[in-house]
């Protein structure tokens, strides 16, 4: 009898946004239906899913060397939505949604030194109580072993607090990712109920993970190596409850961190491997479902988060994918890459209504 099973279709893209003349090195949602975007060549874009079109578009953010990060400030209010970039010129911009274009001047800009591949972070999962951490930015230095926190509500361009960090018995190197996160010490499973503190995690060279506690000036509360052999903590992405963090390596390993900042413990233990390996950036979904990574094997990947089981593989672009973002309702996963391409993808929505409005107009 002739088996009438088939394979499954591949997923493919909603849409794909083509307009940047070079590699697209950031992608962010700035609501459920608007992302930024900036490329190589220092442009940097907003979009509208739901035409698929650009809103408004600035060539010169920052200089030739381009950009390196974009991502949406979300202490504001939805009227006055914001957005931070990064350029490889050492800057760190603060700029208006509603009145970016061509011609447009940030709101403010900090030069923080950096000329390397590390992003600023701003607060990961912004609440009601994180009305403080919400204004600062996180960014890397011109000194390995410092970092530089900015309040974008003061008036001066002078970082709000230097941070430094300790020498450690096993060889850092430089700070290659950042997250700026607050946890409590409360057991309880979305963190409240406790007394709230912002943390700073930071990844490096030597794949050690610090937790660093800002109310203390930056004192290190704990550290592990979670990534082992000669390779980078190149990007992580905390939870939503500030105990545990998904880890990629410049090798071929993914990594899960636990942290308990309580007890001031840290341990980590590998749990995916892929033959060709290297990602550069991985992002959770608000739900706290799934976890997306994305990889210089041209593939995003999809992986359960409690289980941390693999789900799907996601293959549309042809070159290195360079960072994602899931929009705030969970309906949507975004992908840019050295191709020049940015896809839009609809993986496991959270409910059938959620992904019939996904695109609803701005």
């Amino acid at each position: 009898m002739r088996s009438t099973s088939t394979k499954a279709a591949p997923v493919g893209p909603l849409g794909v946004l083509r307009g940047h003349g070079t590699p697209v090195n950031s992608v962010g949602f700035l609501s459920p239906s608007t992302i930024v975007s900036g490329a190589g060549d220092g442009a940097v874009k907003i979009w509208d899913l739901t035409s698929r079109r650009e809103l408004a578009s600035n060539p010169a953010t920052h200089s030739k060397a381009g950009v390196l990060h974009a991502a949406a400030l979300r202490s504001t209010a939805a009227s006055e939505r914001k957005f931070v970039t990064q350029g490889r010129d050492g800057f760190v911009k603060l700029w208006d949604t509603q009145s970016f274009d061509a011609a447009a001047e940030p709101l403010a800009k900090f030069y923080c030194g950096s000329y390397s591949f590390t992003k600023f972070a701003t607060l990961r999962w912004p609440g009601d109580n994180a009305a403080e951490s919400a204004n600062l930015i996180v960014c890397p230095s011109s000194v390995d072993n410092k970092l530089l926190v900015y309040d974008v509500r003061g008036d001066s361009s002078t970082p709000a607090m230097t941070l430094t960090m300790p020498d450690a018995a096993t060889k850092r190197g430089m700070c290659v990712s950042l997250s700026l996160f607050d946890s409590s010490v409360a057991q309880s499973e979305d963190g409240a109920g406790g007394n709230m503190q912002t943390y700073i995690a930071a990844g490096f060279e030597g794949g050690q993970l610090a937790i660093m506690d800002l109310k203390s000036g930056g004192k290190v509360a704990c550290e592990t190596t979670v990534i082992q052999g000669a390779n980078a903590l190149l990007s992580f992405d905390v939870t939503r409850d500030g105990r545990s963090a998904i880890c990629g390596s410049s090798g071929e390993e993914l990594y899960a961190a636990n942290f308990d900042v309580a007890s001031y413990t840290l341990s980590s233990r590998p749990f995916f491997s892929c033959s060709h390996g290297g990602f550069s950036s991985v992002c959770i979904r608000g739900d706290q479902r799934i976890v997306a990574t994305a990889g210089w094997d041209h593939r995003v990947r999809i992986f359960h988060l409690r289980k941390l089981k693999p789900l799907a593989v996601l293959k549309y672009h042809s070159e290195s994918v360079f960072a994602l973002d899931f929009s705030a309702d969970s309906a949507l996963l975004t992908s840019c890459s050295k191709d020049q391409k940015i896809a839009l993808w609809s993986i496991y929505p959270p409910s059938a209504t959620t992904a019939a409005s996904a695109l609803r107009p701005y």
